[in-house]
Formats: C-alpha cells, structure tokens, sequence
C-alpha cells in the first residue's frame, strides 16, 4: 500500500510542477512554511481569524503539528534566517488513528490550501 500511495505523490508532483526535495531540505521546506506561519500567527498576530479567543491556534491540522519550534519560537522571531538545528514535523502522538481525526485533518488542510493568504504552502 505504502509504493501505492509514493507512486501518487510522486506523479502527482510531476504533473504539478512540485519539488519534493524542496519539502524537506534548504531553506523553504515545510517545515520552514509552517515555521513562518507559527510566527505568522501567534508572535506576529496575523490572521486573527485562525485563533480562538485565547489566542490558541484554531486549526485542527496545526494543532496536530509538532514543528519542534515551541521553545526557540521567540528566537526564531528576531533571527529568522540564522536558526540551524534539525527541522522535523510530525503529528502529536495523541490523535487516533481513526476515520474522524482523518477527516478532520483533511479539512483542515484543505482550509489552509484554499486559503489565499497561504500560497507557500
């Protein structure tokens, strides 16, 4: 199943133009996107309308990202571009592995897809 699905992504980028590579090494990979809108969102305060009224991002998807930024965000925010460390992105362990979470993730990132304000993801 798992050569089905890289079989997918693999024609699916060549058929979008989308460098796989880029995804996950230099310095625009998701990570780094994610990195942006993290800041983007909870030290820059933009796109109010993706936080609750606690100031906590609403978005089931990014909530279920781990970008291992949350205790080097605040540094990350005065140097940007100097950061070296490892960048990893992950789902927290908490989530099931259900058809409910599935959805759920999937609509959330279609709503970050969709979102014009987001075209570097």
């Amino acid at each position: 199943m798992s050569w089905i699905k890289s079989k997918y992504i693999n024609e699916y980028a060549k058929r979008h133009n989308i460098n796989i590579k880029e995804l996950v090494d230099g310095n625009n990979t998701l990570y780094d996107r994610l990195l942006k809108l993290s800041v983007d969102l909870l030290i820059d305060e933009k796109y109010e309308d993706l936080l609750d009224m606690s100031g906590n991002i609403n978005n089931y998807l990014l909530n279920a990202l781990v970008t291992g930024v949350n205790q080097e965000i605040e540094q990350v925010t005065k140097q940007k571009d100097t950061y070296q460390h490892v960048k990893f992105v992950k789902l927290l362990n908490v989530f099931e592995d259900d058809q409910l979470d599935s959805d759920q993730l999937r609509s959330s990132w279609n709503d970050l897809l969709n979102d014009a304000r987001f075209p570097e993801l």
